[in-house]
């Protein structure tokens, strides 16, 4: 039976708003087995990106647990949790964030160098990403001279490129049209196929439900199961 990787127990997450205290996720519990492609849905404002976050390390709950590869994050220094990010979760954004002074090759090199590879391993490794995100002919080519859906796949690449076990995704189709979102998801799904990688997915766009083999929503602050 698969090990459950990624958990999240009995969240609490606000925030304040002037006077106001908004509590975005009240009481939300999920649990992702290795291997799982999960999709969260709702509307903007129910708490979707926050929970992703939540269980990403990048911020913390008010109360409850999050639980990533058996280690309580919340228990763990920063140095530690910068760590387990490294080493465990890539993330995905709707906004691509590369860096605008480097080429598509060189965003994808830097975290390999950062885990300490090799300029020339580095490279070599970024090529073959970018010849399976189908866009290596793009390689010399700036962020701002990129189409949105190669520089979203110079992010998957980015992204993937230390082989993370989970991937966190954060309406990564969301500036893509229907064709360019399809053929992200294509990707998405051989990476899980081929390299088992784990993932998570929040998005507003129903019709991806498809491409997953668990689907929930968060209503009133909670992680519910959709049949």
């Amino acid at each position: 039976m698969s090990e459950e990787i990624l958990i999240a127990e009995d969240i609490v997450k606000s925030y304040r708003e002037g006077q106001n205290k908004l509590i975005v996720l009240n009481g939300a519990s999920l649990k992702v087995k290795k291997g799982e492609k999960v999709i969260i849905t709702g509307p903007s404002g129910s708490g979707k990106s926050t929970l992703l976050h939540l269980l990403g390390g990048l911020q913390n709950p008010d109360s409850g647990r999050i639980i990533v590869k058996g280690m309580s994050i919340a228990d763990l220094s920063e140095d530690r949790r910068a760590e387990v990010r490294k080493k465990y979760i890539g993330f995905v954004f709707q906004y691509h964030y590369l860096f605008s002074e480097f080429t598509a090759l060189e965003n994808v090199m830097i975290p390999l160098i950062l885990s300490g590879k090799s300029e020339k391993k580095a490279r070599e490794k970024a090529l073959h990403l970018l010849s399976l995100m189908g866009i290596a002919e793009r390689k010399d080519h700036r962020p701002n001279e990129l189409s949105g859906g190669e520089a979203q796949r110079v992010q998957v690449a980015r992204a993937i490129a230390n082989e993370p076990e989970i991937l966190l995704l954060d309406e990564p189709t969301g500036n893509l049209d229907h064709k360019r979102a399809i053929s992200l998801m294509e990707i998405l799904l051989k990476l899980n196929e081929e390299m088992g990688t784990t993932l998570c997915m929040v998005s507003h766009n129903k019709e991806l439900e498809q491409f997953f083999d668990y689907r929930y929503s968060i209503k009133n602050g909670k992680v519910e199961r959709e049949d």
